[in-house]
Parts: structure tokens; sequence; C-alpha cells
């Protein structure tokens, strides 16, 4: 398992990197997002222009951030960009979204109610008295077991379920959801399934892999002190740490997505109902 999770990193990094192509598309489409981010925090409303930019700022980046990874997975790396299937499959990657958030919304809620029955004990401080010496560290167990499960829930379990979502929204039918028995048996199988191919122990050790790739290696970079003398000098390392944080965090999340949906394509059972966004296109495109 572990040799089959490098392999797949090493194949789709290969692959990413021998097409510039691909990889300047992505990268004009993060930096677009990244610009669209930053003048939604920088705009400030204080007149009607700057409230009509801080909306539009709104609608535009949840919009670019589904075309970002809709081109991630739709593209393959050897031809060109439909940019209509694109489209058509950005708006399914934000609808697959939709239940991931409200499962993480409730997951939280109760988390939050939980965890009220388990108040932390105050600390009774009188300015009458002298301190008291110090005493050993005592930690409040439920409030570590509780960020803890916040901690997995946010950063582990959501978003590998919310990637099987993505990798799965081409092949999504209402068809699939009826809502007679069998139908309710099937949808319930089918979120089993769902769940245990998300968290199955290779899809962990790859999205492990794949934060080292997003979070670890850019932390390290942007962090690390340098002694460096010089006003222009600091100026030049600080530009040249942010590109390649911005190269890292791109390719590591576009290898991660890739490598993951590529591990649950292999992994996948055939159903007797599959089209993707692309075949959809080509016979809407032959039926004109």
């Amino acid at each position: 398992m572990i040799k089959s999770s490098f392999g797949l990193i090493k194949e789709q990094t290969l692959e990413l990197l021998t097409n510039w192509k691909a990889l300047a598309i992505f990268a004009g489409l993060y930096a677009l997002l990244l610009a669209t981010l930053y003048g939604f925090v920088a705009t400030r409303e204080a007149t009607i222009v700057q409230v009509v930019l801080t909306l539009s700022f709104i609608a535009a980046a949840p919009a670019l951030f589904f075309i970002l990874q809709a081109v991630i997975l739709e593209q393959p790396l050897t031809s060109g960009i439909r940019w209509y299937a694109v489209l058509v499959r950005s708006c399914r990657l934000a609808l697959a979204t939709l239940p991931v958030l409200l499962i993480g919304w409730l997951s939280w809620w109760a988390l939050n109610h939980w965890q009220a029955h388990y108040p932390v004990p105050p600390v009774i401080v009188n300015a009458f008295q002298p301190p008291p010496a110090p005493q050993p560290l005592h930690l409040h167990w439920p409030t570590v077991i509780f960020e803890s499960l916040r901690g997995a829930l946010l950063i582990i379990v959501l978003p590998l379920i919310q990637i099987r979502l993505w990798s799965r929204a081409t092949d999504f039918k209402l068809s699939h959801l009826s809502l007679s028995k069998s139908g309710l048996g099937v949808l319930a199988r089918q979120i089993g399934n769902l769940l245990a191919r998300a968290l199955m122990p290779q899809s962990v050790l790859v999205y492990a892999l794949g934060l080292v790739l997003v979070v670890l290696i850019p932390y390290a970079v942007l962090f690390t002190h340098l002694p460096i003398n010089g006003a222009w000098r600091e100026l030049s390392v600080f530009v040249t740490r942010l590109v390649l944080v911005f190269l890292c965090t791109l390719t590591g999340w576009t290898i991660t997505l890739r490598s993951l949906t590529r591990l649950h394509q292999s992994n996948a059972t055939p159903e007797p109902v599959t089209e993707t966004v692309s075949e959809e296109i080509e016979r809407a495109d032959e039926s004109r």
C-alpha cells in the first residue's frame, strides 16, 4: 500500500510537471482566485462602487474555486480544455459540496453541544492572597478529546469525503434517488460504500502525503528564518518565498486531488449507469 501510494504520487507529479501548458492554466486560475480573495478582503464598504465590488468578489470567488477544481479533475494533460464541460462539471461539484457543508455544520454544532456538558473547572484567584506555588500541568481531557475530534473532522474526514463526492459527481443521476423502499436501500448502500472508500487506509495515506506538499513544505518555506542583510535582499527573498509557496500549494493540491481521483477510479466497482461530462457533451454535439 505504501509503495503504491508513493508510486501514485510520483506518477501524477511527473504527469503534471511534463505538461507546462496545463500547469500554466492551473496557475492562472489559481492566481485569479487569490486575487479575488484579496480584493474581497482589501475592499472597504464605504461607497456604492465598493459595495458592488465586494458583492462581485463574493460571487466570483466560489465560482473560480469550483472552476479550478473542475479543470484539475476534467483536464487530460495531453489535450485541450473543453470549457463548456468544465462549467457543467463545476456546477456539479458545487452541488456535491452542499451535503458536506451541511454535515460539517451539524457535526460542529453537535460537538459544541456535547462539550458544553464537560466545562473547564474555573480558576479562582484571590487578589488579597499571594499567588500559589506553581502546580504541575493538568490537562482537561474532555477539551483535548473534543478539539482532536474537530481537527480530525475538518482536516481529514470531511475533505476526504468531499474529494470522493467530487470524483463521483459526473456519475450522479437523480434516478438513483428513488423514494421507493428499494431505492432507499440502494441509497444507503451507496452512502456506506462512499464513506468506506473515502476513508480507506490508502486514501488517508495519499491525503497525508498531499498535506505535506500543501501545508508543511509551504509553511517551512515561508517561515524559516534566514540571516539576511540588506533591504533589497530581504525583499527579493520574500518575493521568492511567495512564489515558491504559490507553486507548492498549487502543484501539491493538484497532485493530491488527481491522485485521490485516480485511486477512487481504479478501485471503483462497475455500475449500470455511468456517463461522464465529456460523453454528455459529445452526445449533445452529435444530436445537433
